[in-house]
């Protein structure tokens, strides 16, 4: 395998059953990093919230939306609670499959620089994401979230 060939790690990234469980879990991280006596650290990258929810419901890995938000609430919940006890380990937080933060040039260098790229890491990151991520419109988030949902929508966001 070769860098073009990797695939993304994100949550969910299964469905089943069990899906709920699959959160990143930074204690087990770190503890098999200490036991292994290597240092480790983290980058979180981040997405639009209805980009997500979007994503989610077009390949059924919800119920519904109002399953789905709550999910991604929570587990939002979870990544912020293990990203501040471990906020000295975090390399930082890209934007990468996010509309605005995926022009974020000094985000995309950086990002290469920590992970040992002293050049061609843009050229890299320009072949691989190769199409423009457009913001989502008012309209669009409106009718992929009935108005009923909005409570939920807007903890989810905020």
């Amino acid at each position: 395998h070769n860098c073009m060939n990797l695939s993304m790690m994100s949550f969910p990234n299964y469905k089943g059953e069990n899906r709920v469980y699959q959160s990143v879990n930074l204690d087990t991280y770190y503890r098999a990093c200490r036991d292994a006596g290597v240092e480790c650290r983290h980058a979180y990258m981040y997405r639009d919230p209805y980009r997500i929810l979007q994503s989610t419901l077009r390949r059924d890995f919800n119920a519904d939306d109002l399953d789905g938000i709550r999910l991604y609430t929570m587990e939002l919940q979870i990544i912020y609670a293990q990203m501040s006890y471990y906020a000295e380990k975090n390399l930082g937080c890209f934007g990468f499959l996010d509309a605005v933060g995926s022009k974020r040039m000094e985000d995309i260098d950086r990002f290469g620089k920590i992970f040992g790229w002293t050049s061609g890491f843009r050229n890299l990151y320009n072949k691989m994401n190769n199409k423009e991520l457009l913001p989502m419109t008012e309209q669009e988030k409106q009718e992929m979230v009935p108005v009923h949902l909005s409570p939920f929508m807007k903890s989810y966001i905020e």
